[in-house]
């Protein structure tokens, strides 16, 4: 089995790299999002207010993705380090969920592969929303809901469609 945590470590950090070290793969949102990280870094660098910068007014309800950016803005003020950080992150999150919940490693690639992974290069707030949400499924299984509600507020905060994961916790165990 350790062999298998191998190879789909090296496979997720090899798709892990290639996404997070891409340029303009998939789409305009990429730069949505660097330019709106441009003016995080920016406040930060002038040590000014964030009250009024452009990511609290897009993203209002979104605060956790809000907050992410502020906190990779005093790591980096470089957008492609963000692009970079966050996909790293976001590959780490599916990697251990993927190694948690699947038993059929290659499947569960291939269907990732097919169904999420082109998302990977685009819309940042809701892969973060939705791999933060698959998270949740441990406290599912383990009945513990505070815990699924926490994790569930945490991907709500980062991207509100996640809340359709919510019912989750409701269905039968089967």
């Amino acid at each position: 089995k350790k062999s298998e945590y191998q190879v789909l470590f090296g496979f997720m950090l090899f798709l892990a790299l290639f996404v997070g070290l891409s340029d303009m793969l998939g789409g305009y949102d990429r730069y949505i999002y660097a330019e709106l990280f441009d003016d995080v870094s920016d406040t930060i660098t002038r040590h000014q207010s964030f009250e009024g910068i452009a990511i609290f007014n897009q993203y209002p309800k979104e605060t956790g993705y809000d907050w992410y950016n502020v906190a990779v803005g005093y790591i980096t003020e470089n957008r492609y380090f963000f692009i970079f950080i966050t996909t790293i992150i976001i590959y780490v999150l599916l990697f251990l969920s993927i190694k948690e919940y699947c038993s059929n490693y290659p499947f569960a690639i291939i269907l990732f592969l097919g169904l999420w992974f082109f998302f990977t290069f685009t819309y940042l707030r809701q892969v973060m929303g939705a791999t933060i949400a698959w998270l949740s499924i441990k406290y599912i299984v383990d009945k513990k809901l505070w815990k699924f509600l926490l994790v569930m507020f945490i991907a709500y905060k980062f991207h509100n469609s996640a809340l359709i994961f919510l019912p989750m916790y409701f269905l039968p165990k089967k």
